[in-house]
């Protein structure tokens, strides 16, 4: 069965457009954040169900246009192994060729996890 989130963004169109027009474009920063929240509700700014399915939309994008992705995550590296895990494949073409960790702050132990999880794509952290 196909895992793949069917949620839609306003943001789709012109992300394949802008990415069609710059070829050498990256597609980023994308990611998830579990750390910020909004003070008069005390909930994430963005629920992580629908920060989950936009980075999974942006990173099939970039898939598809073969385009490198800047990653960032704060507190919030379970669900992005979940998707990196389940719901992108571990076949060439899967995933993006290059997959940039911008700012990570993970713990050493994540490393090796991420890079298994991102296989077959390149990956590096800054």
């Amino acid at each position: 069965a196909d895992s793949r989130s069917t949620a839609s963004f306003w943001w789709e169109k012109d992300l394949r457009h802008a990415l069609s027009s710059h070829p050498n474009a990256a597609v980023g920063e994308i990611g998830l954040d579990a750390i910020r929240y909004d003070p008069s509700t005390g909930e994430l700014c963005t629920p992580m169900e629908r920060q989950k399915e936009a980075f999974e939309l942006q990173i099939r994008i970039a898939t598809e246009m073969q385009r490198t992705v800047s990653v960032h995550a704060v507190q919030a590296w379970g669900p992005m192994m979940d998707i990196l895990n389940t719901k992108l494949g571990k076949k060439k073409g899967d995933k993006p060729p290059c997959i940039y960790f911008h700012a990570f702050g993970g713990k050493a132990s994540v490393v090796d996890q991420l890079n298994a999880a991102c296989r077959p794509a390149k990956v590096y952290y800054g």
